[in-house]
């Protein structure tokens, strides 16, 4: 007989157990309340981290790009300075700084002592400003940041020092919309908290949140007490007089601790249920156990009557049971050996009745499914039920086996732990000497690890094994079930080709692992693009496939194609590096372009060419001319991978000249290649990408090295001036971790002087792996090779890193100089140029000059060099050996003093 829990005082163990739940739940409240503002109090913090970094960062790029501007504009600022009414130099500066910056507001010029010299807003400066002008001047907020209200709008403004007369010193500041700022909090401001700009001498005035300045404030504009007491976290942003704090809704640890007081009750009062109910089956047990005993004790004398009258009987039946009890042992003992069979083997064997209760299970079942015998005996096997067979499969099953027929079949189970195994089943009915099925008997194979590695093959063979993506063939049969879809339902399907800008830059320069890792990023962030429906797909290297299905409209393509931009755009922080890169898209749509998914694949691999031609970062709808482009595309790289053994490459030479001692003192090398198939000269712009994006310019970079070199040294040797060549490094060259190397052994080859070649590269070069750049820069500068930056102010301009590397030589692009007689804003950025360049005792050589009223303006700049038109179109080696000849004239008629001697070396 089963042991009986006797209580004695059940409300006394009640309240006992009510005591140890509400510590429990008092105990579990305290540490989720912590846990919660915890974790809110790190989302604060990464926040306002974020956000005062971006802020500052952002202030200084304002305060250097204005100390350029300053450099560049002294002329206008002392010209406004000394006749506040003259429009045309405000207007001139005016649109110099809406061109600069997009968020510009006004400018002010005034003295240190808050005197007003030149005011845009049109009335005199207020009193906040003044102060704010006058500490700056002291010294005493040299940060020179502030807010101020302005005649229709808050603005705040970038105080700088403006020395236009020693005896007078000013300020020159420039006020900018507060929507600048306001964006930077909007982009770092987390669900349920606010992000606030508030002033450090009167901590409770707001300057600036996410909506924007005080006047587009939906609040107070001074924090309440209790907001005081909210506020999260908070620091200063330096080089302001700002605190960034960061203040959650009140709602949200409100709503948290009203759900845990909510969660406390219910409990409570789930528990007080539960108590009464067991009370009223206390009191209803002790009274049938009472009832019990009593019939217990009765049944007890009735039974010592009747075994008294059984003993006699089966003393009279013993003999007879002796022979059936011989019988029996010797059917055990064969029993016994059958079941060291069953409880040995280490098959699973499970035996039910004819309703489907277990009867028993052997150890085998135990150990697979984690289930004790005690837990399966008279409960049915769906215990192991996993859910992942449909009815159809079991109706086959019942009907097999209660029909007298042995069922075959492999099981998908679950185990006690939740975890899945795969079972190879036998099912046998069992039956009667009347044929009656009466049990089965089913026996099971774990096969589990033999179907995971079949599994894990299958999706080995349809999936990316670095990013886990679908490969191609997963991608055209999920393409190929949304076209029919799309062809039902009467939608579009669109196929969007990725390919990522200078992922080679990043893979050749920081290693394989670093680009792997990249290429894992990029897909977790594409995922987070696209819906549940769409499909995204890695064809391999920095190539990935979108399949959008159901669009209705392809303006919805348009918004996730921006979206994927906007998300790649995005810094990596990769390995300790923080990456930048972008992507290029290529766009086809079912079912205007094509129905056949080979072509929709290639028209959008097209698109995505036509969009990296256009520089990068955007996307291009897939046209019938793209496709004829990229055939045309194809052939040009075909010829291109045979012109250099081909030997139809050739160089071309520019001369440069110093226009201040009328000589030539050297030419550019710039690569021609003449196409048999065109009989013509192709356009450098139409195969020098090629060569780009195929890897071909790495050997025919050094071809043209190596030529420039030999051309050059054979000249001198021969008789002719010692000229300087130049010779343009693409990237691609830059990043080859043997160039140093490489220019070693071609001046060593053809024995020039290193000091008599200049190696050109881009601005854009210089921002990519700082300290390597500038190690391989100083390695080339330390074998006497000039280093010039070729089309300088079309990329990254900045004095920050002009100081870092060892330049020689700033090139003013054409662009610039193609109009700077006739437009002021150009005027103004070659005049900075040059300033800057000799500021750093740099040389200016200023390129595509035409004409000669160019010229005497580059004079009057003290610009060293001049390269274009005006003097020779690039020549072949021949024709500029007879035109080095004829120099003399030629420089003199094109505008060079008469009284100074021509010469050409």
């Amino acid at each position: 007989m089963a042991p009986r829990l006797r209580v004695n005082n059940p409300l006394l163990l009640v309240a006992v157990f009510l005591l140890m739940i509400g510590l429990v739940l008092g105990w579990n409240a305290y540490m989720s309340d912590k846990a919660f503002r915890e974790h809110h109090l790190g989302i604060a913090g990464q926040s306002v981290n974020g956000a005062a970094n971006e802020i500052t960062l952002m202030i200084r790029g304002l305060r250097t790009s204005l100390e350029l501007l300053m450099h560049g504009h002294q002329d206008l600022l002392r010209r406004l300075a000394q006749d506040p009414e003259n429009t045309e130099a405000h207007a001139r500066l005016a649109r110099v700084l809406g061109n600069y910056f997009p968020e510009y507001y006004a400018f002010t010029i005034a003295g240190t002592d808050g005197r007003l010299i030149y005011d845009d807003f049109g009335e005199r400066i207020g009193k906040l400003c003044r102060a704010d002008l006058r500490r700056f001047a002291a010294g005493k907020h040299p940060a020179g940041v502030y807010i101020h209200p302005g005649p229709s709008e808050y603005h705040f403004d970038v105080m700088l020092p403006w020395n236009h007369n020693p005896a007078r010193p000013g300020v020159f500041f420039v006020s900018f919309k507060p929507d600048l700022v306001a964006r930077l909090l909007r982009n770092s401001e987390s669900p349920g908290h606010r992000l606030l700009l508030v002033r450090r001498d009167t901590a409770d005035l707001i300057e600036i949140t996410a909506a924007g300045s005080r006047d587009k404030m939906q609040r107070p504009l001074r924090l309440s007490p209790e907001e005081q007491k909210r506020i999260l976290y908070s620091m200063p942003v330096e080089e302001t007089q700002w605190q960034l704090v960061d203040l959650p809704d009140a709602s949200l640890f409100a709503g948290y601790r009203g759900r845990i007081v909510n969660q406390i009750i219910l409990v409570t009062a789930l528990f007080l249920l539960v108590s009464v109910f067991m009370l009223w089956r206390i009191r209803r047990e002790e009274r049938r156990r009472a009832a019990a005993e009593q019939a217990l004790q009765e049944s007890h004398n009735r039974l010592e009557e009747r075994v008294e009258e059984r003993t006699q009987e089966l003393v009279s039946v013993n003999k007879s049971l002796q022979h059936e009890i011989d019988e029996r042992v010797r059917a055990e003992a064969r029993m016994r050996k059958l079941s060291r069979v069953v409880e040995q083997t280490d098959d699973t064997v499970l035996i039910t009745n004819r309703d489907g209760f277990t009867e028993y299970v052997n150890p085998a079942f135990e150990n697979k499914t984690g289930y004790h015998a005690k837990e399966a005996i008279g409960r049915k096997p769906n215990l192991i039920k996993s859910g992942l067979h449909d009815k159809k499969f079991y109706k086959k099953l019942w009907g097999t086996i209660l029909a007298g027929k042995v069922f075959r079949g492999m099981f998908i189970n679950r185990r006690k732990d939740g975890s899945l195994y795969y079972e190879e089943k036998t099912i046998t009915p069992l039956k009667d000497d009347q044929g009656r099925v009466t049990h089965f008997v089913a026996t099971g194979k774990d096969i589990t690890e033999r179907m995971e590695a079949q599994e894990r093959l299958n999706h080995l063979a349809h999936h990316d094994a670095l990013t886990d993506l679908p490969n191609r063939a997963l991608l055209v049969d999920r393409l190929g079930h949304a076209l029919a879809q799309a062809q039902r339902n009467e939608r579009l399907v669109a196929v969007l080709f990725l390919d990522l800008d200078r992922f080679k830059t990043i893979n050749d320069s920081l290693g394989h692992g670093i680009g792997d890792n990249l290429l894992k990023t990029v897909a977790d962030r594409l995922r987070q693009c696209i819906r549940d429906s769409d499909s995204i797909a890695r064809l391999g290297g920095d190539e990935f496939t979108i399949v959008l299905e159901g669009i209705k409209d392809v303006r919805e393509v348009v918004v996730i194609a921006e979206k994927v931009l906007e998300t790649i755009a995005q810094p990596f922080n990769v390995n300790g590096h923080e990456l930048l890169t972008t992507a290029s898209i290529g766009i086809t749509l079912f079912p205007f372009d094509n129905d056949d998914i080979e072509t929709l694949l290639q028209n959008a691999d097209t698109a995505m060419y036509r969009a990296k031609k256009a520089g990068g970062n955007t996307y291009a709808f897939f046209t019938a001319d793209m496709s004829k482009d990229a055939v045309q595309r194809l052939a040009m790289e075909g010829r291109l991978r045979h012109a250099l053994e081909r030997q139809e490459f050739t160089l071309h030479y520019q001369p440069r000249v110093d226009v201040r001692a009328c000589r030539v003192t050297g030419a550019e090398a710039l690569l021609r290649w003449w196409d048999p198939e065109k009989g013509d000269l192709v356009s450098p712009a139409e195969f020098i990408p090629l060569l780009e994006e195929t890897g071909l310019i790495i050997p025919v970079g050094e071809w043209v090295l190596r030529t420039a070199c030999r051309d050059f040294q054979a000249m001198a040797e021969a008789g002719g001036p010692s000229l300087r060549v130049s010779v343009n490094l693409s990237p691609r060259q830059f990043q080859q971790k043997d160039l140093v190397a490489t220019v070693t052994r071609i001046l060593e080859e053809t024995g020039l002087d290193p000091k008599r070649l200049e190696l050109e590269i881009t601005e854009s070069l210089l921002v990519d792996n700082v300290e390597a750049v500038a190690g391989t820069l100083r390695a080339l500068h330390e074998l006497g090779v000039h280093i010039a930056v070729d089309d300088f102010g079309t990329g990254y301009s900045s004095l920050s890193y002009l100081k870092r590397f060892p330049i020689d030589c700033l090139k003013v692009d054409r662009a610039f100089v193609r109009d700077v007689t006739d437009d002021p804003d150009d005027a103004e950025i070659v005049k900075a140029i040059i300033a800057m360049a000799h500021s750093l005792r740099m040389d200016v050589v200023a390129e595509g000059v035409e004409t000669r009223d160019q010229l005497r303006f580059l004079r009057k700049l003290s610009c060293e060099e001049i390269q274009g038109y005006l003097f020779s179109r690039p020549l072949p080696l021949d024709e500029l050996k007879a035109w080095l000849r004829t120099a003399g004239n030629r420089i003199t008629k094109n505008g060079c003093p008469s009284g100074v001697r021509r010469k050409t070396a």
